[in-house]
């Protein structure tokens, strides 16, 4: 984002969201003030005094961030402008399936085995053994995917 104002917020929020029925949590910048007036919803925290106050808090947004961060620097080592969406969309998909691993195991799989013309009938674990011994999960997903019945 170029600039910061409330009108540059205002619209690359409008761009994305249906404020009408979205509710919004900010920190007291007065940049979101314009776009928040549109919104079911606007709640400010005074991170100065508080983290939190009631179900609202700064804790969920951190940890997405930090977790995007880690991919930066850990995996991916750069982002170009072009393929930035790509890399959030990507962290987005794991962070939210990021306690389900039965899940993502399973459609990872299905993609996998459609490119690399796996058995239809490998196990999902034996299928995790083999992410695992590629470098593509990290042992942490492997043990977990490995204690589910």
């Amino acid at each position: 984002m170029k600039n910061a104002k409330g009108s540059t917020i205002a619209n690359f929020i409008k761009k994305f969201v249906k404020t009408d029925d979205a509710e919004l949590y900010t920190d007291q910048y007065k940049g979101y003030n314009e776009v928040g007036k549109e919104m079911k919803n606007h709640d400010t925290l005074n991170r100065s005094e508080e983290w939190e106050a009631g179900e609202m808090h700064t804790n969920t947004i951190e940890g997405f961030w930090s977790f995007v961060k880690r991919a930066w620097y850990g995996q991916h080592h750069h982002y170009s402008t072009g393929y930035t969406p790509l890399y959030l969309a990507e962290a987005c998909y794991k962070y939210n399936y990021r306690t389900d691993g039965m899940f993502q195991m399973k459609t990872l799989s299905k993609f996998l085995r459609k490119i690399f013309g796996l058995k239809p009938k490998i196990d999902e674990k034996e299928m995790a053994r083999k992410l695992y011994e590629m470098n593509l999960i990290s042992r942490s997903t492997l043990e977990n995917i490995l204690k589910q019945p």
